[in-house]
């Protein structure tokens, strides 16, 4: 144990002192198996994190987190593989069902239930350009969501889930892997995530469950698993089942079966969470691609400058991260025109904060984090969106919040502009608080405490 605890001390404390400032390196640190005996798999080692690190802990709903964020990737994978909305909570129903019906222990179905939610989590790949379901022929999206799939606490150990959730049992698969060397979770995914885009399982009508059945027995032993595929089986008869999977009821029913996931956490383990899913949606589009990362940044030197609790900075740290997260709806052939965006796109894209709120609404304890991330486009003189805030209903981070964005916004390059520089977004930002549409201090803070960053 304790030359466990002499090596914690070293890998993490000496690149701190040696410059290197990497959140992640120090939490990979910390899974030492026996510097934290009471906790097992990720979870085990935010935990840790917290134990080491003094963060006040709460009760964080994570089943509602990973729920809320699934939301977002939905509206990217109707996008990108034109499926029907909810897929991923469709796959992740049949998964549990699969689960239960081979007898896996409770651990097991809730860490099986987040990986089913965030199988596709890996679609937003910057730069590709994609066609119908192409692109999740390709195997970059399990590599990219295995590596994503990192900071998301788990209760076990669950290496390569996703990297080999479309590979076939007969081993014809991406990586040429068979049989049992396929991770279990894989297997199930896998059989899952081929009913709901093989079959249009919302509309199944009596006569086509015949259709699955037989596609799954035919498939038994080359591309699903044998155990795997007579679990399904096993529940194939009931209505309930089908009834379940029908558009109008997956959400409530997923709901209701859903295993609980709640840990003590606290908002810096929260945070590796969120850059996770801030790196899915500014990947979304190659011209957003640090978006929200720079608000992040300069959100951090805004919070130091206005000396703000440490609690607060890090949940305006959170809501800059997840800002964005409604652009997931907003499809790439608007968010990469190249010309200005006509009455209709502009319309469309002004839903994303929209989005953002319903997705973050979600998840309790997030009510600051939701209305700051939410608001970002908000105006104090009611000509802002989703819902046309006024000053009275804006609070100071939600100004700032809104400030940083555009600044960012504008010193960045798009489709059909080059990126402004400093002194020509203050500018900006001066005009607007003249007009009524922003806060009049925060720009000068801002000229002042980011103009000193970029010099």
């Amino acid at each position: 144990m304790y030359s466990n605890l002499f090596a914690l001390t070293v890998n993490c404390w000496l690149p701190l002192l040696m410059g290197c400032h990497s959140r992640q390196f120090v939490i990979s640190c910390l899974y030492l198996p026996d510097a934290c005996s009471s906790t097992t798999g990720r979870a085990g080692y935010f935990r840790c994190w917290s134990h080491f690190f003094g963060g006040q802990e709460m009760n964080f709903n994570m089943s509602k987190c990973l729920e809320s964020f699934s939301l977002a990737l939905d509206f990217a994978e109707m996008d990108y593989l034109k499926v029907n909305m909810h897929h991923s909570r469709r796959v992740t129903y049949i998964a549990l069902n699969i689960g239960r019906a081979m007898g896996l222990s409770e651990d097991d179905q809730k860490d099986l239930y987040a990986l089913s939610l965030l199988h596709d989590n890996g679609l937003t790949l910057s730069g590709l350009k994609l066609r119908g379901r192409e692109f999740e022929l390709m195997s970059d999206h399990c590599i990219e969501g295995e590596r994503n799939i990192l900071s998301i606490p788990l209760l076990k150990p669950r290496e390569n889930v996703i990297k080999y959730h479309h590979e076939n049992y007969d081993g014809t698969g991406f990586y040429g892997i068979s049989g049992e060397d396929i991770p279990l979770f894989s297997q199930i995914i896998h059989l899952s995530d081929s009913l709901d885009t093989k079959f249009n399982l919302t509309k199944l009508g009596f006569q086509r469950r015949e259709d699955v059945k037989e596609h799954v027995m035919r498939k038994r032993k080359k591309f699903f698993s044998p155990i795997v595929a007579d679990a399904l089986l096993s529940f194939l008869h009931k209505e309930r089942f089908w009834a379940d999977l029908l558009f109008y009821n997956i959400v409530e029913v997923l709901n209701r079966v859903a295993p609980q996931i709640v840990y003590e956490y606290s908002w810096e383990d929260i945070f590796p969470i969120s850059e996770t899913f801030m790196k899915i949606i500014d990947s979304k589009s190659k011209f957003t691609y640090r978006h929200s990362r720079g608000i992040t940044e300069k959100i951090g030197l805004m919070s130091t400058f206005y000396n703000f609790a440490s609690e607060k900075k890090m949940k305006l740290h959170i809501a800059a991260n997840l800002h964005d997260l409604g652009k997931l709806y907003i499809p790439n052939s608007i968010l990469e025109k190249p010309d200005k965006l006509d009455s209709f796109e502009f319309s469309e894209i002004k839903k994303h904060t929209y989005f953002t709120k319903l997705a973050l609404d979600k998840i309790p304890g997030f009510e600051d984090i939701t209305g700051w991330a939410a608001n970002h486009h908000e105006k104090l003189n009611g000509r802002g969106y989703p819902e046309s805030l006024t000053a009275e209903d804006l609070d100071f981070e939600s100004r700032l919040m809104g400030v940083v964005d555009i600044y960012q916004a504008l010193t960045e390059d798009r489709p059909y502009r080059e990126g402004s520089t400093h002194r020509e977004a203050i500018k900006i930002l001066y005009d607007m608080a003249r007009g009524g549409f922003i806060d009049k201090q925060i720009p000068t803070d801002a000229d002042n405490v980011i103009g000193a960053s970029v010099k």
